[in-house]
């Protein structure tokens, strides 16, 4: 004898354990009465829902199930062991039996609207923090997504309260943004320095001096440019064609070229054009009185070969410098006597020369004095 269920009908299924279905009017009553649409919720995964012996109805009859719960439940056919479906958590699928030859039957499953009761899961999330997302898992039958911007973000509205300023972040705060404004200092002046009017404007105050500045290794400190590199080069250049400095009318140009008006030297020049050393000296019977001299420590006089001895504080860089020598004829009686010099040792730290006549006489005093320069390329 066949039964069936009556037209129309549902029920919500709370799934602890395993259940099998049945048609009403069963004279067993443990079983769960089959109805149209079943809303199932398992309570654990795997559960089964046992279908009833499909020889007791006919061809056409259906049920459709829609999982409500979390967990995915299983639906088997009449013998217990083999699995029709499996119906995961929010999907509804209608079943109809087309064939009874069998207890087990034959069913066919069709997806009720595409498989899914509209959204069966909803995950909202926010990968790079950019909102702030509470409840974001949705799940049949639906639930409440809180969706809102970072702190950070949010704040932004609350900066229409504020005076005009120039917008910071200061991340220790609660509330992270707020404004401020450009501070003057000791030797700087800041126009419109909360932007209100434009941009700002950073100028120094002209009524502080700046007692030094550091520029890479070049210090400027008063009247003095010094560079802290003691082995360094202070280079003051120009790419045009004026002349790169001029201090005081005194013009140095692209090529190197000196001009000034007075030149007074204290020291030495370094040039070929220039006398390494001279000085002037005279012999009285034997008494050398050096005069003058430049690069010159002293004269020497050998009396058994009436040579002069000129040392140099400096030496010479070579032995190949020149010699030149004069000798005064002041307050002599005409007939004036020439007089001529000539050096005869050439060394790196002193010449040796020798005084005489235009006979080749040696002359032993010259009281008037002798003049002596030395030139040298290095």
């Amino acid at each position: 004898m066949a039964f069936y269920p009556p037209s129309g009908t549902c029920q919500e299924l709370i799934l602890t354990t395993n259940v099998q279905l049945d048609y009403p009017y069963s004279s067993n009553v443990n079983n769960i009465i089959v109805t149209d649409m079943i809303d199932v919720s398992a309570t654990v995964i795997n559960l089964n829902v046992f279908l009833p012996n499909s020889t007791l109805t006919s061809p056409g009859f259906s049920i459709t199930f829609n999982n409500v719960g979390l967990n995915a439940f299983n639906v088997v056919l009449n013998d217990t062991v083999t699995t029709l479906l499996t119906i995961n958590a929010g999907q509804i699928i209608t079943i109809y039996l087309y064939g009874n030859s069998n207890p087990n039957g034959l069913w066919r499953i069709i997806p009720f609207g595409g498989g899914v009761n509209g959204i069966s899961n909803l995950d909202i999330t926010s990968d790079d923090a950019s909102i702030v997302v509470s409840n974001g898992q949705i799940t049949p039958p639906g639930g409440v997504v809180d969706i809102s911007l970072p702190t950070i973000v949010s704040t932004i509205q609350a900066l229409g309260n504020y005076i005009p300023g120039i917008v910071v972040i200061n991340q220790s705060n609660g509330l992270p943004w707020g404004v401020v404004s450009l501070n003057n200092g000791t030797n700087i002046v800041i126009a419109n320095p909360n932007g209100e009017n434009g941009d700002p404007i950073i100028d120094l105050n002209d009524n502080i001096s700046i007692a030094q500045a550091t520029i890479g290794n070049i210090i400027i400190n008063n009247d003095l440019i010094s560079n802290v590199d003691e082995n360094g080069v202070l280079s003051i250049t120009s790419n045009g064609s004026a002349s790169v400095i001029n201090l005081n009318s005194a013009i140095i140009d692209v090529l190197g070229n000196l001009t000034v008006n007075n030149l007074a030297v204290e020291g030495s020049f370094s040039s070929p054009n220039m006398a390494k050393a001279w000085c002037r000296f005279t012999n009285t019977s034997g008494l050398i009185n050096l005069t003058s001299g430049f690069n010159v420590s002293g004269v020497t006089y050998n009396n058994t070969n009436n040579q002069y001895t000129i040392s140099f504080t400096n030496q010479m860089g070579n032995e190949n410098y020149v010699v030149l020598i004069t000798c005064s004829n002041n307050n002599s009686t005409p007939p004036l006597q020439t007089r001529i010099g000539y050096d005869v040792v050439r060394q790196l730290e002193s010449v040796v020369i020798v005084l005489s006549d235009a006979s080749g006489e040696i002359l032993e005093d010259i009281p008037e004095g002798v003049s002596v320069m030395i030139f040298s390329l290095n």
